[in-house]
């Protein structure tokens, strides 16, 4: 009884160090610190005297050898012993050999192993998969040999170690295809800078372009026939103008979007919190440059004579604006209301109402307060004009700034998400359709914009 006591104990105290020697292998960073964990922790899991173990997969060969302990990691090398290790490989079952086998084997015998105190050899080839296999070699200077326990320790060990190689070989080929990344990060950076160079052009030539316009105006109190000149030459003007606007956004757009699909695609293949921050941030801003060109794109629209009247679907369009910034609203946690009282038909352009109502609604959430946030969307309608009315409970405008809201780049304060077109393109449509837009607010109570249209 005592000698089983005896042998319970000592195999628990075998896991014991078993478990402590996983541990340290899972946390090594580098192969070199596995080594140091098998070098510190063997000797009390098996009686060992030599230790060598051999990965294989199809682009490595790493062999670790312990000796009086001693220990060394060699990559992608071919001694002596890397013949016998091949052919037991193929064998996939463990192999015993003593002292009078290694004397008689050609490289065993001119190896490390026929070391004069080596009694039985040990070998026990695994195979994980076709292309990922091991090879351990165990001698000992005990006759009596291993058990079945022992052979249960060691394919553990084995199972271990080519488990962790093969992670941190895969996080070298990480950290490779990082490097990669960073650098088409830096190529996307390049990109971006251009892109906001070319945006400051577009304004600039937009200012000369608006310099000339003014000009041609001032010229135009001649005869009549000047003024007829004039006049084409002024339509033309802003026609170039506005195509200007309209084809220099929709080609910016496209880098854009390539941009945001490069930098998602980046973010798939990267595990690294930096990395995936620095891609959020970028697709953040490339995401505000783009709502920028797409106003800018409603400006040119606004300027165009051609508009499509049909019958206006308040329903369906509220509905699809409330989809679309329904993650907008949950994360502010503000109550989306509406109210439609319309007897008769109305007719309109749907597109330029859908974009009125989606830039009032991006506004009031923009500018909303933490506190009960709702917007309120009411249409109604008299005996000549639809009225639509939206209404929020957010910071309200100062007194000062509410002359100006309807300015182009106007923006009532520094911390603003904004680009200051928003209501500067809704006024430009309300006016397509010869229409009124007017408001009132109050700072910190809210705001009201209704807007009529014939």
């Amino acid at each position: 009884m005592d000698q089983i006591t005896f042998i319970e104990k000592s195999l628990r105290l075998r896991y014991e160090v078993f478990s402590r020697f996983a541990t340290e292998v899972n946390r090594a960073e580098t192969i070199e610190a596995a080594g140091v964990a098998i070098a510190s922790n063997l000797k009390f899991i098996l009686d060992t005297y030599i230790f060598r173990f051999t990965y294989i997969n199809e682009q490595n060969r790493l062999t670790y050898e312990l000796f009086r302990a001693a220990h060394t990691w060699k990559t992608n090398q071919i001694d002596m012993v890397t013949p016998f290790e091949m052919r037991c490989q193929h064998t996939e079952i463990p192999l015993k050999f003593t002292k009078s086998d290694i004397a008689d084997n050609p490289i065993l015998n001119d190896s490390i192993f026929a070391n004069e105190k080596v009694i039985l050899l040990f070998v026990l080839p695994l195979q994980f998969t076709n292309n990922q296999q091991s090879v351990i070699m165990i001698a000992s200077k005990n006759p009596v040999g291993y058990h079945e326990v022992d052979f249960r320790f060691v394919k553990l060990i084995g199972e271990l170690l080519t488990t962790k190689i093969s992670q941190l070989l895969l996080m070298e080929k990480i950290g490779s295809k990082n490097k990669e990344l960073e650098s088409a990060y830096a190529d996307i950076s390049v990109r971006n800078s251009e892109i906001v160079l070319q945006q400051k052009k577009l304004l600039q030539q937009s200012l000369e372009l608006r310099k000339a316009n003014f000009e041609i105006k001032a010229l135009n109190t001649g005869l009549e026939k000047t003024v007829e000149e004039r006049t084409k030459s002024l339509k033309e003007a802003n026609h170039e103008l506005n195509t200007l606007f309209y084809r220099t956004s929709h080609d910016f757009l496209r880098p854009l979007r390539s941009i945001v699909g490069l930098t998602n695609l980046a973010a798939i293949n990267t595990s690294d919190e930096q990395n995936l921050q620095i891609f959020s941030h970028i697709n953040k801003s490339v995401n505000e440059l783009e709502k920028m060109l797409v106003k800018l794109q409603m400006i040119s629209f606004a300027e165009q004579e051609v508009s499509v009247r049909s019958e206006i679907n308040f329903p369906d369009i509220i509905e699809s604006l409330y989809t679309k910034f329904k993650v907008e609203l949950k994360k502010k946690e503000m109550d989306f209301k509406r109210e439609i009282h319309l007897k008769s038909p109305f007719y309109a352009d749907p597109y330029l109402i859908t974009v009125i109502l989606e830039n009032l609604i991006e506004n009031a959430i923009n500018f909303s307060q933490n506190r009960q946030s709702f917007i309120k969307i009411v249409i109604s309608e008299s005996k000549k004009s639809c009225c639509i009315k939206v209404t929020d409970n957010g910071q309200g405008i100062k007194k000062e700034f509410q002359p100006k809201i309807f300015d182009m780049y106007f923006r009532g304060n520094e911390s603003s998400a904004g680009n200051g077109l928003g209501l500067y393109v809704i006024k430009k449509l309300v006016q397509k359709q010869k229409g009124e837009i007017s408001f009132k607010s109050s700072l910190g109570k809210g705001s009201e914009f209704q807007i009529r249209i014939p």
